[in-house]
């Protein structure tokens, strides 16, 4: 995957929701995305589907301690503004 364009890729509301989980968890925008990787190498070398565990497990390793019912609450919120942003996307109506 060519990961160049990343930071110019996706909707508005995508990136504003991205943006909104960094500030709400207390890290940067480029702390997340890495977190985010590393949450996914987890998922992927385990073999088991536990994102938000591995997100804080990802977070732990980087130094930030983040209370799990938090991390919950602001992931499901993150889940809701995405689907919105998914669910108005043009053609998906």
């Amino acid at each position: 995957m060519d990961k160049s364009n990343m930071a110019t890729e996706g909707s508005y509301t995508g990136k504003l929701a991205l943006a909104t989980l960094a500030a709400d968890l207390g890290v940067t925008a480029g702390v997340l995305k890495v977190v985010l990787e590393e949450a996914f190498d987890i998922m992927q070398d385990t073999n088991t589907g536990a994102p938000g565990l591995f997100l804080h497990m990802a977070l732990a390793r980087r130094g930030y301690q983040v209370d799990g019912q938090v991390l919950y609450t602001k992931i499901s919120q993150f889940r809701n503004i995405f689907a919105r942003s998914l669910s108005d996307a043009p053609g998906q109506n």
